[in-house]
């Protein structure tokens, strides 16, 4: 990665200090209005406010017109992998209509009857959208396959899906905060 410095950040909101954060220290982030974050080598070298933003910087430039910036969140358990739809169930749900549906066998049963091809279709624009909400690690589950075959199906699909996935270095609508080291959107293979 590149350098890079973000400039005209609207709130720039990121945890105190470095190493992990416990207790209330994780309710109180560091929050500055009018920004600029500096990134070296891949890594935060220096924020602050925009009056003290590096008037020199040889990297690239970026203005993000006074949106949001934030670390990449992480998702650490997702059914990604799956197939069918329980949509309907939750608009009788939502409607307070008495439901009788299949609930998870209807997934399910779609999810087992669904190819490696087909699977990875379907869970690859929902690890985009994932990008696209901010979400950089994903750590994704199987578990709708209720079967020895079918859950190493979707394990498989999972390992498809790392090698495919969409790198948290480009995402189509956000920019990265890389104050760790990124997966990229990358899963860890584990089953549950």
């Amino acid at each position: 990665m590149g350098d890079l410095l973000l400039v005209n950040i609207g709130e720039l909101v990121t945890p105190r200090g470095p190493g992990p954060l416990r207790g209330h220290a994780m309710a109180e982030p560091l929050k500055l209005h009018r920004a600029y974050l500096e990134i070296r080598g891949g890594k935060i070298a220096a924020l602050g406010p925009m009056g003290e933003a590096p008037r020199d910087f040889r990297g690239e430039v970026l203005d993000v017109g006074g949106k949001v910036v934030t670390p990449g969140l992480v998702d650490p358990h997702t059914h990604l992998v799956f197939a069918g739809s329980r949509v309907e169930e939750y608009l009788r749900r939502a409607r307070g209509e008495r439901y009788t549906g299949g609930g998870i066998l209807v997934t399910m049963e779609a999810t087992r009857k669904a190819t490696e091809e087909e699977l990875v279709e379907l869970a690859f624009p929902r690890l985009e959208k994932m990008l696209r909400c901010g979400v950089t690690t994903v750590e994704a589950k199987s578990g709708y396959g209720l079967s020895p075959e079918a859950e190493l199906a979707i394990l498989r699909a999972i390992r498809t899906l790392e090698v495919k996935a969409p790198s948290a270095s480009s995402p189509p609508s956000s920019v990265p905060t890389p104050s760790l080291p990124t997966a990229g959107g990358r899963s860890t293979l584990t089953s549950s």
